[in-house]
């Protein structure tokens, strides 16, 4: 006799195993991981009729939440895997009533509240971005991964800002993802994970129900960028430089550019800045999302091979990654956009007009 498909949420608070202990309440279990922009989250939905987590089991903002979904005989008899889902700190409780309820919704961020809440003002001058992320690193004694090209900031404020924001803002401002993990700051070049090998091929069968949503638009899509800012040297005054970047002339036929005004130290920051502007807001051009079984080796920031949707098949970039366990079982759902070719961080070079030679 064949053993069933299973899925069973294993889970922690404060370092106690309570997975037995949760049995007779747990409702849901839901894991968001998201490549870049936000922190993971777990949320945890727990029935409370006997009042016993209203009173003794209340838990308390800041509780350490750890999760892990165990899969037994998942795809077929002895397929078993994990998906580990990381560390959790506890920020938000919610109690309901008739029925009673419990919701409680956990982020991934460092046991050091401050990384999220404490506002810092500071000037960087003349450093990488690199050296700005192992310093914010060992501030909240994370470990850090850098998987991007050395970036030369020249001066940045962050002026009444947490560690958190400035640098999911950094990141964002040169075309870096960010994330946590396990208490673990990661810091990558998205263009660079786009061109990972792909985790697995999805076809129309493999979402459950046919539930999927394919979204192309090129409103908001851009083929260029025209970048201003105002730079300063000695003994001048403020002068305004602009650059275009541009997988096509700026003023070819059916070009589509974006005009920016940033404060940049170079000409070399200015055009990163553009390049990232312009990839950020290609990436919505193919979008596509929808709900299959769960697969662990479907993760965010991994690249997926989309076979069978005719126009639209090739490499997607998993932005989005939901999986959730009740008592009817596990699904996930996922939010991805295509790989596009990218728009380098270099200036467009104009043909030079060939002069008519006198005869």
């Amino acid at each position: 006799m064949s053993e069933p498909r299973k899925a069973r949420a294993n889970l922690s608070f404060n370092g106690k195993n309570v997975t037995t202990t949760l049995e007779d309440y747990l409702q849901s279990v839901e894991y968001t991981d998201i490549a870049d922009g936000s922190s993971d989250e777990i949320s945890i939905e727990v029935q409370d009729s006997d009042l016993r987590w209203m009173n003794g089991w209340a838990p308390k903002k800041g509780d350490l939440i750890s999760g892990k979904f165990q899969f037994s005989n998942w795809n077929q008899e002895g397929d078993n895997f994990n998906l580990t889902c990381g560390d959790f700190v506890l920020d938000q409780i919610k109690f309901n009533g008739g029925p009673r309820t419990l919701k409680m919704n956990a982020v991934a961020v460092p046991a050091s509240a401050s990384f999220k809440t404490r506002d810092r003002t500071k000037t960087w001058k003349k450093i990488t971005i690199r050296k700005i992320v192992r310093q914010i690193a060992r501030r909240y004694k994370l470990s850090y991964s850098y998987d991007a090209a050395s970036i030369k900031i020249t001066k940045l404020e962050q002026s009444s800002k947490t560690d958190c924001s400035f640098l999911a803002d950094l990141c964002k401002k040169y075309g870096l993802g960010m994330k946590i993990f396990r208490n673990r700051l990661i810091i990558y070049d998205k263009g660079r994970y786009e061109k990972h090998a792909s985790v697995a091929t999805l076809e129309p069968k493999d979402f459950v129900d046919d539930d999927w949503d394919y979204d192309s638009d090129i409103q908001g899509t851009y083929t260029g960028c025209r970048i201003t800012y105002k730079t300063t040297k000695k003994k001048k005054k403020k002068k305004s430089v602009s650059t275009y970047v541009g997988s096509k002339s700026e003023n070819a036929s059916g070009a589509r550019t974006k005009k920016l005004n940033q404060q940049c130290g170079s000409v070399k920051e200015a055009r990163l800045v553009a390049a990232a502007e312009v990839n950020r807001s290609n990436e919505q051009a193919d979008v596509l999302s929808g709900i299959i079984m769960a697969n662990s080796k479907i993760c965010a920031a991994s690249v997926v091979t989309l076979k069978g949707f005719g126009k639209f098949d090739g490499r997607y970039f998993i932005d989005k990654s939901k999986t959730g366990i009740t008592a009817g079982g596990a699904k996930q759902s996922i939010e991805m956009h295509k790989v596009q070719t990218r728009i380098a961080a270099t200036a467009t070079k104009k043909k030079k007009k060939k002069k008519k030679k006198k005869k």
